[in-house]
């Protein structure tokens, strides 16, 4: 057993704050429960032969359950109790696992209402700790009478608070990725190009809503199917020798090209990576024909001076400005 550290001690630790950063960063506290978490606090009640375990987070005046099993009420509904009830806060303040055999032995746990009012005797908790060494909380095994904790038993919640970090990372991973996604979904929403993302199978991923404007298509028409199904005409065009390239040499590729089905010209860049293809594109049509334009006007000088040995005076009626 470890012994537990004094009162003062056990305050300062619990409000550290940048303990209560790392915990706050994780934004696991007052979240519903999650398969995830709830299949290892099952898996350490039974390989303990505890009645209660808990994944218990720490926070300034309670601790949060994220996680229990065979919590009796009003606990179990509320999902939390203050400190005065935690074991758990010991081991947040020692940083270090706390065994107790019978904690009515134990004077530094007196007078702990997790002992008169919730009826814990025994109690093994292992802290869960962040890379950096912050003790965010603890998982915990808890019996309603005297218990030895054998060697085996404090291996397996070794194991098994590792296995809980390890789901904790996966979810903070999993948080991060979701806002990023959201921040660049927002930006991309109002991006003034046309842009899409194609999964390995060429299948629209995303599409933003210029996208929809240039390809006369809605998000729900192209969502799930090939591009090449959607607009089968561009398999024999520079679209399809493009994108291929760009999949099977992943190198970035920027043409382009005419789609006759929307009488398009479009500029292009694609970029490939491991999920599938991100497509940039510009509806460049009416640039297209202004410079068409602007060809056939001078071709149209050039042949009226070829066809004439009169000079030419040129006036802008705006500036009155001329040339020969």
């Amino acid at each position: 057993m470890v012994p537990v550290v004094t009162e003062r001690a056990v305050s300062d630790a619990v409000h550290d704050p940048v303990r209560l950063a790392a915990l706050r960063h994780t934004t696991l506290l007052d979240t519903p429960p999650e398969e995830s978490f709830d299949r290892l606090t099952r898996l350490a009640a039974r390989a303990l032969g505890a009645p209660v375990a808990l994944l218990s987070l720490v926070d300034e005046e309670r601790q949060f359950f994220k996680s229990f099993v065979g919590l009796p009420e009003p606990w179990a509904s509320q999902r939390e109790t203050p400190l005065s009830h935690s074991f758990c806060q010991h081991v947040v303040a020692s940083g270090e696992p706390l065994f107790v055999e019978d904690a009515r032995e134990q004077p530094q746990l007196h007078p702990d209402l997790a002992i008169t009012e919730l009826g814990i005797v025994a109690y093994a908790g292992v802290p869960l700790r962040t890379r950096e060494g912050q003790p965010l909380g603890t998982l915990c095994a808890i019996d309603f009478q005297p218990r030895e904790w054998k060697e085996a038993e404090v291996e397996m919640l070794r194991d098994l608070a590792a296995a809980v970090m390890a789901e904790i990372e996966r979810w903070m991973a999993d948080i991060e990725t979701s806002a990023v996604q959201q921040w660049t979904g927002s930006i991309l929403h109002g991006f003034p190009d046309g842009f899409a993302t194609l999964d390995r199978q060429w299948r629209y991923t995303f599409v933003n809503p210029r996208a929809e404007q240039i390809l006369g298509r809605r998000r729900r028409e192209l969502i799930g199917r090939s591009i090449w199904d959607v607009f089968a005409e561009a398999r024999d065009t520079a679209f399809y020798r493009e994108f291929q390239r760009a999949a099977a040499e992943h190198v970035s590729v920027h043409f382009t090209e005419f789609y006759a089905p929307l009488n398009l010209w479009v500029d292009i860049h694609a970029y490939p990576s491991a999920e599938g293809s991100a497509i940039y594109f510009r509806d460049i049509t009416e640039r297209v024909h202004a410079e068409e334009e602007l060809q056939r006007a001078l071709e149209r000088y050039r042949l009226v001076g070829r066809a004439t040995h009169d000079t030419i005076w040129e006036q802008d009626l705006v500036t009155g400005e001329g040339s020969w």
